[in-house]
């Protein structure tokens, strides 16, 4: 669990970095999704250890308080979701981002979608290097494709 809290505390800053000096709530939403896919990419090894932390049994022994600092992996936990939260409610309140959405319910679905994003097995890397693009294009593509399902008003 500590490697695990680790591994957070980086993916918080990259989260915060990412988000911060952007002006609308849907930059900022691009900012976290973007903070997630380097998350990702940089850092596997913390990414892997996060995604197995997340499984329900490890889950059910937090919530049950059998293990040690359970309390701060749900704070940091709450800590990264508000950053997602925030973007949402701003993106709201600036016509960056459709009203009627639930916030609670978007930021799951743009963290679930974000997950399933980086899922990558070798042979779709494979078809990427073929057609000459990198991650880094997949990624950029893939956070507007996300992030359209969500804008007020994409111009």
């Amino acid at each position: 669990l500590a490697v695990v809290m680790r591994g957070m505390v980086v993916l918080h800053g990259m989260f915060k970095a990412n988000v911060e000096g952007r002006d609308t709530g849907l930059e900022k939403a691009r900012g976290f999704i973007r903070g997630f896919f380097d998350y990702a990419k940089n850092y596997p090894d913390y990414y892997r250890l996060l995604t197995a932390a997340r499984t329900r049994r490890f889950m059910t022994a937090i919530r049950a308080g059998d293990v040690d600092s359970a309390a701060d992996f749900g704070n940091k936990s709450m800590e990264m979701l508000t950053l997602l939260l925030d973007a949402l409610k701003l993106g709201q309140e600036d016509g960056t981002i459709r009203m009627g959405l639930d916030p609670m319910q978007t930021a799951i679905f743009l963290s679930m979608a974000c997950e399933g994003a980086v899922q990558m097995t070798p042979e779709w890397e494979y078809l990427l290097q073929y057609k000459g693009l990198t991650i880094d294009n997949y990624y950029e593509h893939s956070t507007d494709v996300i992030l359209h399902g969500i804008a007020g008003d994409m111009k």
